[in-house]
């Protein structure tokens, strides 16, 4: 009997096909990934961010003209936070706050019809994804009529032109430094 040895195995071109295969793979995969995870973590803030938003509201309904008081979302010197969102400020300046500390004015009278408006900083810590570390996302309440509007520092409210008509929400001109791309905002916070 006459026996042929036979080649058993893959050959070197079958495995470097499959290696390029799964390298073309990844290289669309971890970035999509990444882009996921930044997503969620844009979606803790989002979550942290309307509960302040509804501590105003109930606030504002509570004590009628009072003015808001800008530490209303700190207790005992503790701030709110989160496992991605390092503290979120109360503001009455539409600026990146350059830190996690209280702003210097202790109120801000967002009743008033003067423009002048609340702002909710919502600051991302530095271990977060690349995209988002150290950035913020803003949500703004116009003074005028108490609509509510997210998106990056720059925010704009132009008044109504007449009574009964809604004032309108302008987008920040162009991302900031500091600001959180559009690409990993809710939809309903793309201004």
């Amino acid at each position: 009997m006459n026996y042929k040895n036979k080649n058993k195995g893959f050959s070197l071109v079958e495995l470097m096909i499959v290696v390029a295969i799964i390298g073309i793979l990844a290289s669309i995969a971890i970035p999509q990934y990444n882009n996921y995870i930044a997503r969620s973590q844009v979606t803790e803030a989002m979550t942290l961010g309307a509960a302040a938003r509804t501590s105003i509201e109930e606030w504002v309904s509570s004590n009628g003209g009072a003015a808001v008081p800008l530490n209303l979302l700190v207790t005992a010197g503790a701030r709110i936070n989160g496992t991605y969102v390092e503290c979120i400020i109360i503001d009455k300046l539409n600026t990146n706050p350059a830190a996690c500390a209280d702003p210097t004015d202790a109120t801000v009278n967002i009743l008033t019809p003067d423009g002048v408006g609340l702002y909710i900083h919502i600051r991302f810590r530095n271990n977060t994804n690349a995209n988002l570390a150290g950035n913020s996302i803003t949500m703004a309440r116009s003074a005028p009529s108490g609509v509510w509007a997210c998106g990056n520092i720059g925010i704009t409210f132009t008044p109504a032109a007449a009574a009964g008509q809604q004032e309108t929400v302008g987008a920040a001109a162009a991302d900031g430094a500091n600001d959180v791309e559009r690409q990993f905002r809710p939809a309903a916070c793309q201004q």
